[in-house]
């Protein structure tokens, strides 16, 4: 559903033991594929960009997906050779693809009109799946840090905001899904403890760490209220 032909798809499965295979291999030569025992997510991450050759980048997490179009429309707006990498909107869904939580994509945006590194030291407001960036930005940035076990795209988006600055797409890209077996759903605790963390390498001023750390308890806060 994307209409963009040119792409190259890679699955970097940590050799799972249900039926994952099997659907892999019933898409031929279509996608390339390895299932196979890795050091955790963004090992996997890492290993798939390794032998990634196209010009723009991306990755989805296994429980989330990318909404109709929006590689073709990421691919007009990368025509303009000054833009490096895109972020977009995304949907939160749960379980079972019904969209919740709506209010904290509306925050998001809110925050990404207002975007600057400063203000990425104190909230994420870049969606993961709904990222793209060029190789050769991937080139300048790296790798991402396979020390961290939850919040290494956050840490990948601040090194590439000391590149150059994002194009912001307000059109939701993808849909990110919560529920009790993700990382996001439950086990937010550790993720933002460790967010504090990888802030706290990128800046050493003091406010900045408080305003992060305010904003964490209070989001650590609502979501044991609503969950």
């Amino acid at each position: 559903d994307q209409h963009y032909p040119s792409l190259e798809i890679f699955v970097i499965d940590g050799g799972s033991t249900d039926n994952t295979v099997s659907i892999l291999e019933s898409y031929g030569d279509r996608i390339w594929w390895v299932s196979e025992k890795d050091n955790g997510q963004t090992d996997a991450i890492n290993k798939g960009f390794r032998r990634c050759s196209g010009d723009i980048l991306g990755f989805l997490n296994s429980d989330d997906y990318l909404l109709p179009g929006s590689l073709d429309q990421l691919a007009h707006v990368f025509e303009n050779d000054e833009v490096q990498w895109i972020t977009g909107d995304y949907q939160i869904i749960d379980q079972d693809g019904t969209p919740i939580q709506s209010f904290i994509s509306v925050y998001k945006r809110i925050l990404r009109k207002i975007h600057s590194r400063s203000l990425l030291l104190i909230v994420n407001f870049v969606n993961q799946p709904s990222t793209f960036w060029r190789k050769q930005l991937a080139d300048q940035v790296g790798e991402f840090n396979e020390s961290l076990h939850y919040v290494m795209d956050y840490e990948y988006w601040l090194r590439a905001y000391e590149v150059c600055l994002p194009k912001i797409i307000n059109r939701p890209l993808s849909a990110f899904r919560i529920h009790d077996e993700s990382k996001g759903g439950g086990e937010f605790v550790q993720q933002f403890k460790e967010e504090i963390q990888v802030a706290k390498q990128y800046t050493r001023n003091p406010v900045l760490h408080v305003l992060h750390q305010i904003h964490s308890s209070i989001i650590i806060a609502f979501y044991k209220i609503i969950k």
